[in-house]
């Protein structure tokens, strides 16, 4: 398993080659979800979806649902 500076590192170089780079903080998040084999729960998936072997979750606003969490 690869660790999170590692991947963050990897992550930055190639969105910063393909010229897609998204706020550094976005990647840490990602390698993040990554390196912990976790499911990203997030209400804008348009940075994340730049991001290779990431499993994204598209959550919609619950302003006017009766959604708890």
């Amino acid at each position: 398993m690869m660790r999170l500076p590692e991947l963050s590192s990897i992550i930055y170089q190639r969105l910063k080659r393909e010229h897609t780079l998204i706020e550094f903080r976005d990647i840490l998040i990602a390698a993040t979800a990554i390196t912990e084999n976790l499911c990203l729960a997030t209400l804008n998936t348009k940075h994340f979806k730049r991001i290779e072997k990431i499993d994204l979750l598209e959550i919609r606003s619950a302003e006017n649902k009766n959604v708890r969490f």
